[in-house]
């Protein structure tokens, strides 16, 4: 599977095994705010992020349908 689109309210699983969903996109600042349930929220570079997903430190929540979330919008950056 390839790396998802990165846009608000894409549902993840961080390298720590927390669930984190991102919260915001800075494309200006090329920037992602991810929270966690606890609304714990931290900010990282869309390029980190992209990383971390393709290396499958980040994973994707998929819903128990089976379909991916947020598969029709863009991503914050190019």
């Amino acid at each position: 599977m390839g790396v998802p689109r990165i846009v608000v309210g894409l549902e993840l699983v961080d390298d720590e095994g927390d669930e984190v969903v991102v919260d915001e996109i800075d494309s200006e600042r090329g920037t992602v705010t991810l929270v966690t349930s606890d609304d714990d929220g931290y900010e990282m570079s869309v390029r980190e992020l992209r990383s971390k997903l393709r290396d499958g430190e980040f994973v994707r929540v998929i819903d128990a349908a089976g379909a991916e979330e947020g598969s029709d919008e863009q991503d914050g950056e190019e």
